[in-house]
This record gives structure tokens, sequence and C-alpha cells, in this order.
């Protein structure tokens, strides 16, 4: 037996309690620290570029679909080509959403430095701030409401009673 394991057995039970006491009272604050450094550490995180929005949109576009991860080599090499192809124009949303993203990311970064306290979600309210957040979120509802318009159209033409038969027996 060592020579650690030899002094722990000979200590009394209150010597014992008061180091059980000490390691967990150290313990919360180990796991305070690693929580708020967790949190710095997601609060300096750059925001993603102008390809990387592009990207993000394209596999929310996907996921609403009901499509899969399975064909991200496809799906990648698409976007890349929808990319490379897209009018410059369409891409300025993009960029001025990276651009704008940037500025809050330096803003926050700015008041770290000066003892300023963590945002948790300033990417998310940076990003919602953009134009290009309003038009993802206008291009959604139109989905959303073309989805709704086709199921009723489906309910409306389904109208063989055959579904109230049970009824009449």
């Amino acid at each position: 037996m060592g020579a650690a394991a030899a002094t722990w057995k000979a200590f009394t039970p209150e010597q014992r309690n008061a180091f059980t006491a000490r390691v967990a009272q150290e313990k919360g604050q180990y796991e305070r620290e690693i929580t708020a450094w967790k949190q710095l550490k997601k609060s300096l995180q750059k925001p993603p570029t102008a390809y990387g929005l592009f990207i993000r949109q394209r596999w929310d576009e996907i996921r609403r679909a009901g499509g899969t991860h399975r064909d991200v080599a496809q799906v990648g090499q698409a976007a890349s080509r929808d990319w490379a192809t897209m009018a410059a124009e369409d891409k300025r949303l993009f960029y001025d959403a990276r651009r704008h993203m940037m500025t809050k990311y330096r803003e926050h970064i700015g008041q770290l430095g000066n003892g300023g306290t963590i945002q948790q979600n300033w990417m998310t309210q940076a990003f919602e701030e953009t134009e290009l957040y309003r038009v993802q979120q206008e291009q959604a509802t139109r989905a959303a409401r073309a989805a709704v318009a086709e199921a009723e159209e489906i309910d409306e033409s389904d109208d063989d009673d055959d579904d109230v038969d049970f009824l009449v027996a």
C-alpha cells in the first residue's frame, strides 16, 4: 500500500469528512469555471463566411424538404456549383449578412476586452438583424402557406365519403 493510502486509512472519520467537504467545494468551483469558460469560448466564435451562410441555408432547405445528411457529398457539390454560378446581386445578401455579423462580433469582443459581460446569443441576434434573415423568413412563410394550401386541396378532393362508412352500419 502506498504512503498516501496509508495516511488516508489512518485518518479519523472527522478528518476524512473535512477533506471530502473541501473536495466537493473545489469541484463545484471547478464546474462553475468550466461552464464560464465554455460560454466565453462559444461567445468568441467568429460568424460563418458568406459561403458558410449559403451552405447553412441549403441544409435548412434540405431538412425542411425531408432530406437527410446521407448525401452530403452530392449536396455539397450541387451547392458549390450553385454558389459559383450565382449572380453577384444574389450573393450580396450573404456578404452583407457576414459583414453585419462581423461588425457585431468586433463590438462583442471589444466589450469583453473592456470588462463587459458575455452575451450568449449575440450571433443569432446579429443574424436576425440582416436582410438575408428577413428574406429567408419570407421564403419559409411562403413555403408553409403553399404546403397548407396543397394539404387543403388534397383534403377537398377526397369527397368520396369512404371515411364515414363505419357510421352508417
